[in-house]
């Protein structure tokens, strides 16, 4: 992101446009602090805003506070926005929902700051596909060295840009272990962290239906591949 594209986007900011931590987190991501980037504004003139009032104030249980939740602005999405929302409400916590155009949120544009591997909000709707019967490529996903970065152009796997020294040890042990059952108990100590350190909170599993025709010879369904990885090899009965 080059001087240009920072000084509009301190006026988007100036304008009301773009929010302040929006701004923040852009900067952040640029590899600057915080306080730099409220230090950007400040040099530029924008006025620090006045706190709004909200009825979602702190409670003891640990409640309160405000949560941007974005996603792709598809209609299950947004529904699951909309239920994730109400439950927050309930807990007292405000939550700003956020939808982004398909082409826009999956970008690989790294000066896009609205694609889901930047992940400027609080919360995000992703989907991931366990494609292969091993799940050694899919846990990739959370290891340190593939958080999407400035570095990588955002390009990295690791959306939530969550580490920790244990889950990258267990990864690298399961690349060499040939016991089986010991490779699946590292797997399983694996997705404990990511669940137990809330890293995603798996909502619900997408099924699909598919109709073959009587005729059809050859047809063999994959859930890893889904339904057409054997295509070359059907056949037609009269």
């Amino acid at each position: 992101m080059d001087e240009h594209r920072i000084r509009e986007l301190i006026d988007e900011v100036r304008t009301g446009r773009l929010s302040r931590r929006r701004f923040v987190h852009a900067m952040v991501g640029l590899g600057l602090t915080a306080p730099m980037a409220a230090g950007l504004l400040s040099a530029a003139g924008v006025a620090q805003g006045q706190p709004k009032t909200s009825s979602a104030a702190s409670t003891r249980r640990g409640g309160g506070g405000q949560v941007l939740f974005q996603s792709v602005n598809q209609p299950i999405r947004q529904k699951v926005q909309s239920i994730v929302k109400q439950a927050l409400g309930r807990a007292g916590i405000e939550c700003e929902l956020k939808s982004v155009v398909g082409s826009v949120y999956f970008s690989s544009d790294p000066g896009n700051l609205d694609t889901e591997s930047h992940f400027y909000a609080d919360l995000e709707l992703s989907s991931k596909i366990l494609r292969q019967p091993d799940p050694q490529a899919f846990m990739r996903a959370f290891c340190s060295w593939e958080a999407a970065q400035k570095a990588n152009k955002w390009a990295g796997a690791n959306l939530t840009r969550w580490r920790t020294d244990e889950y990258d040890r267990l990864w690298r042990a399961a690349e060499t272990e040939m016991d089986p059952a010991k490779r699946a108990a590292l797997f399983i100590r694996m997705n404990d962290l990511v669940i137990q350190n809330v890293v995603v909170i798996p909502v619900f599993i997408r099924h699909a239906v598919f109709a073959v025709a009587n005729s059809v010879r050859g047809f063999d369904f994959n859930p890893f591949s889904g339904p057409l990885w054997r295509l070359v090899y059907w056949t037609r009965e009269a």
